[in-house]
């Protein structure tokens, strides 16, 4: 009888562990996904390749649609390669400007220096928390993205409130947890 009772004791605690594997993995996954979806955007963010906007769908969102144009954000090429253009004449757009004319949503971008912290900063006054669960481009993510409140308004407050996860990964907002020690303050 104890023998029995020992085997169904193991076989339940395998069935356990097998259960929450099944619910883990997925999340793990979904969290790597964000990650690398994150890392790509603060690599655009510093070079500014414009090639990378031409990923993202017209409306900068993942509904099937073409990727937006940003021939027009760009400035035109000389005519001949003699000819060299004037930088402070015709500026190249920033990063930022590139990401918004990708998703008009995308008005910031929030770095800390000595963090994780390097994401795009997500507004959408009308679905207050549209972003809450969802990337930069629409999809359906668990860390979300950092977006304003919707009672901001970018031209004329002088402080704004951005939300964010904090991730048990360390991402997103997680890294604001160190300012409790003084020594990661100093």
């Amino acid at each position: 009888m104890k023998k029995l009772i020992n085997r169904c004791v193991l076989l339940i605690a395998l069935a356990a562990l097998l259960l929450s594997a099944w619910h883990l993995i997925p999340y793990w996954q979904a969290s790597r996904e964000a990650s690398v979806a994150h890392e790509e955007l603060a690599r655009f963010h510093a070079c500014g390749d414009p090639a990378f906007v031409s990923r993202i769908p017209a409306n900068g969102h993942n509904d099937d649609q073409e990727g937006g144009d940003t021939a027009a954000l760009l400035p035109p090429k000389p005519a001949s390669s003699t000819v060299q253009a004037d930088e402070s004449a015709n500026p190249r757009p920033s990063p930022l400007a590139l990401l918004n004319a990708g998703n008009p949503d995308c008005v910031a971008w929030l770095s800390i220096e000595g963090t994780v912290i390097d994401y795009p900063v997500m507004f959408r006054p009308d679905d207050r928390d549209y972003y809450l669960h969802r990337d930069f481009y629409g999809n359906e993510s668990k860390s979300g993205s950092l977006y304003l409140a919707e009672i901001c308004d970018l031209e004329k407050s002088d402080n704004l409130i951005v939300y964010g996860h904090n991730m048990k990964d360390g991402s997103m907002f997680a890294p604001l947890l160190n300012y409790r020690k003084q020594s990661f303050c100093e």
